[in-house]
């Protein structure tokens, strides 16, 4: 009975029952099926994703690799139906170093930033924490290191995690990210920049 109201649903629509949804299609609160499950990467973790000016998607991820932790890029251009392998960002060993809570974000201007944390850690535990952010200009494919938006020792429990970027109405720059105080204690930070995230204000 169910499955017969939902497909008097999607008739209504103009659809057929299991078809991906398009997004004009898909009614305000209503959870869909938008498809199947797409597998970007069966390494990959933490992954997130930001529409482009060419209308495609850019998904920035973590991912394991040997030794070492690199973060990537993958691009759709079906609206996330299919997605191809784009670029490297960064690449570490794990030992010594933990990449990962990539944010992509491309700028008016067509270049693409990429923040993330960039800790130093020993066997024992994180020595040194920064929030990282790192531009390509070709789209996606290749990336410099840009600015560090946050940065300092490890100190008891005072960790920097999961940077998100935005523009502002003024076109400004802001960078959120969540900051440990202690181990009780964790707060949202904001820093802002007006050139595109070369340089950052301090922490708001």
């Amino acid at each position: 009975m169910l499955s017969a109201v939902f497909a008097l649903f999607f008739a209504f629509l103009g659809l057929s029952f299991g078809t991906p949804v398009p997004l004009n299609k898909r009614l305000p609160g209503r959870v869909v099926n938008a498809g199947s499950t797409v597998v970007i990467d069966p390494a990959g973790v933490y992954i997130r994703a930001t529409s482009l000016k060419d209308g495609g998607l850019l998904a920035g991820y973590a991912a394991s690799d040997g030794s070492q932790h690199v973060l990537r890029t993958a691009k759709s251009t079906d609206g996330g139906q299919s997605w191809h392998h784009q670029g490297e960002v960064y690449r570490a060993e794990t030992a010594t170093h933990d990449v990962d809570n990539a944010f992509p974000f491309q700028l008016p201007n067509g270049r693409i930033l990429y923040a993330y944390r960039n800790h130093d850690r020993t066997s024992s535990g994180y020595t040194y924490y920064r929030i990282t952010v790192s531009y390509s200009d070709d789209g996606g494919v290749t990336f410099k290191y840009l600015s560090t938006v946050a940065q300092r020792a490890a100190s008891g429990v005072n960790g920097f995690w999961e940077p998100f970027l935005r523009l502002a109405n003024d076109g400004t720059l802001q960078c959120y990210y969540s900051g440990e105080n202690n181990a009780n204690d964790q707060d949202g930070f904001m820093r802002q920049s007006t050139d595109g995230g070369e340089t950052v204000s301090s922490a708001l």
